[in-house]
């Protein structure tokens, strides 16, 4: 009965302190009390369901669960000892849910990797020779570092899709004589390496001298599409770059002219850009845009002169633009 009850008060000491042992190998789990983080019972049922009957020799691993020093979610450092206490790997894993369970996944699946490790156990025979030598450290070493690249592309969680929306100013030559300053408003989806955007444009009018005494007057409504690769993540922020597409409506109006009239035309243009997108606080951010615009379908402006001749006054050109704006973005 006192070694059953001294057995009993051992395993609760460890279930206390986040311990969890199976027959070869140990998990230890750190994390705030109040994280809802899961226990190092639960991982080591789940390691256990998918990696099997390990011959890992008395690994221990150490998971330290914290809060990121910026930004939302949690991060995790995952360490590999030996049995005598000496560290061969280590790994680490973010989340940015709220939810610290987020990690479970990628936890389970580095242990899982640590734990079938180890080289293949003896075959069993009859009458051995002698015992088999011991496992030597710098062999656990070279097997903990070669199997570490092949569980490395899916450790991270998959990340969810994130929204924004963003009001901001464009100023673009080209499109209207000379240069035009509109204001621009668009929604940004953004998940894993790739990222979408979509927005409206508006021009307000542009005015410009037609002959001696006449006046054209002109205004750009459009919308625009650009379908984005992320190329770098600084300072928390994204920088991608985009392929797009321009469509709308380009009106034009005369006044002082013998013959007075407004038309309005199609325009669809290409939209080549480079995006960057840089926290400010909390869901804030502020967004730059650059690019340029290769007129596809565009209209051309003329008016007829006193001698009867034909005169072009305007027409689209192939142009530069520039965007500096606020975004506010949702999900985690």
């Amino acid at each position: 009965m006192l070694l059953l009850a001294l057995a009993s008060a051992a395993a609760m000491a460890r279930a206390s302190r986040g311990q969890a042992q199976a027959s070869h190998w140990e998990l230890i789990v750190d994390a705030p009390a109040d994280s809802g983080c899961s226990n190092a019972a639960t991982i080591s049922r789940r390691v256990e369901a998918r990696a099997g009957n390990s011959s890992a020799s008395r690994t221990r691993i150490v998971v330290q669960v914290r809060r990121p020093p910026e930004g939302p979610g949690w991060s995790a450092s995952v360490r590999t000892l030996d049995r005598l206490g000496q560290p061969v790997g280590s790994r680490e894993l973010r989340t940015e849910a709220a939810d610290c369970s987020a990690l479970d996944a990628g936890l389970v699946l580095v242990v899982a990797a640590v734990v079938g490790i180890a080289l293949d156990p003896p075959q069993r025979v009859e009458a051995p020779a002698e015992a088999p030598p011991p496992l030597r450290e710098d062999v656990v070493h070279q097997a903990v570092e070669s199997r570490q690249p092949l569980a490395a592309a899916s450790l991270e969680p998959a990340e969810p899709w994130r929204f924004g929306v963003g009001l901001g100013a464009r100023a673009i030559s080209g499109l209207l004589p000379g240069a035009a300053l509109g204001v621009a408003a668009g929604v940004t989806g953004s998940h894993g390496a790739f990222q979408f955007h979509a927005s409206g444009m508006w021009l307000p009018s542009a005015d410009m001298r037609v002959g001696a005494r006449g006046e054209s007057h002109f205004w750009v409504a459009l919308g625009e599409l650009d379908l984005c690769g992320i190329a770098a993540r600084p300072l928390r922020g994204t920088l991608a770059f985009c392929a797009g597409g321009q469509g709308g409506v380009m009106s034009g109006e005369a006044s002082g002219l013998w013959i007075q009239r407004a038309s309005q035309h199609a325009l669809v243009q290409a939209v080549p850009s480079a995006r960057a997108s840089l926290p400010l606080a909390g869901a804030l951010s502020v967004q730059t845009a650059v690019g340029a615009t290769i007129p596809l379908v565009f209209p051309s402006y003329s008016y007829v002169d006193p001698n009867g001749r034909s005169r072009s006054h305007h027409h689209v050109e192939p142009g530069l633009w520039a965007e500096l704006g606020i975004g506010l973005w949702f999900g985690s």
